[in-house]
């Protein structure tokens, strides 16, 4: 998934196993297929199957009078006596049953002449599910634009908590001024800093982790790095870091190339390899700005 606003390019990896049952992709181009759609409309249909789902799951059909979610009414059993009715399980065991029985197929198809990725299924067995989302589907020429940018060795690369209050302290900057510096250190310190009308704000992390990723190198602890960045894009990027989106976040690296990007790798719990990527550009600090 690829997503770009305001110059900032947002890449998202998931595991087909982690979202579907079973899947399959046949393509010319080694079997992968590149499609640009609306991600506003994307989201009104996977929001509309949610809703479908979790409301079909908290009203399950009562057919036995039971109110309190306790015992209620009879039943006469093989020896023809007359037992109490445990509608609880009952109750649970429909809920469970109903689960089962949601399924939603996602599917690249033509509708009244025009490209469509559709979402169809029944959920709960009682609502049935149609939504054609239309697409663009991307030439095999075209496909390198929209791949993730790529660029030189990284300066620096720290792993930080998914908790490290990061979102907070940009939120409450950028009402004090447009941009923020960060001053990163292999040795596991960040400074984000804002200056501004005669004014300076500093906020320090330290005993953060370096990343060296695959490297078989040890990290240069003596590595330093410094990108100043627009403070609303860079709060809009931690955006994850609400709840509860940040309860399904494992960790995230922070890296840095001065004078060219500032990249945010966050890694998701559902799998090893699902992971969101926001390239946030930086703004050129001059001579006169200097280096912390």
């Amino acid at each position: 998934l690829r997503h770009e606003q305001d110059s900032i390019s947002t890449f998202a990896e998931l595991s087909s196993k982690a979202l579907f049952v079973e899947s399959r992709i046949e393509s010319q181009a080694n079997n992968a297929i590149v499609m640009e759609m609306d991600l506003t409309h994307l989201k009104m249909a996977l929001q509309s199957v949610l809703s479908s789902y979790n409301h079909k799951n908290t009203h399950i059909p009562n057919r036995y009078g039971n109110h309190g979610g306790g015992s209620s009414g009879t039943y006469r059993n093989n020896n023809n006596s007359i037992q109490p009715l445990d509608t609880a399980n009952i109750r649970s065991a429909m809920a469970a049953a109903a689960a089962r029985s949601s399924l939603v197929s996602l599917k690249l198809a033509k509708r009244n002449g025009v490209p469509c990725l559709c979402l169809d299924g029944t959920v709960a067995s009682f609502v049935d599910l149609h939504h054609a989302i239309p697409v663009r589907i991307v030439r095999v020429a075209e496909a390198n634009s929209v791949m993730p940018p790529q660029f030189g060795s990284l300066q620096l690369q720290l792993q930080i908590p998914p908790t490290l209050p990061l979102r907070n302290v940009i939120d409450k900057m950028k009402h004090m001024g447009k941009y923020v510096y960060l001053d990163g250190a292999m040795r596991g310190d960040l400074t984000i800093r804002m200056e501004h009308e005669g004014a300076a704000v500093r906020c320090f992390y330290n005993q953060l982790t370096p990343y060296v990723g695959e490297s078989d190198q040890p990290p240069d602890l003596t590595t330093e790095c410094t990108v100043k960045v627009d403070a609303s894009k860079l709060a809009a990027c931690l955006q994850w870091q609400s709840s509860p989106s940040n309860s399904i976040v494992s960790s995230c690296i922070i890296a840095m190339i001065e004078q060219e990007v500032l990249i945010l790798h966050v890694f998701l719990m559902s799998s090893d390899t699902d992971f969101l990527t926001y390239y946030i550009p930086v703004q050129y600090i001059n001579a006169e700005e200097g280096y912390e």
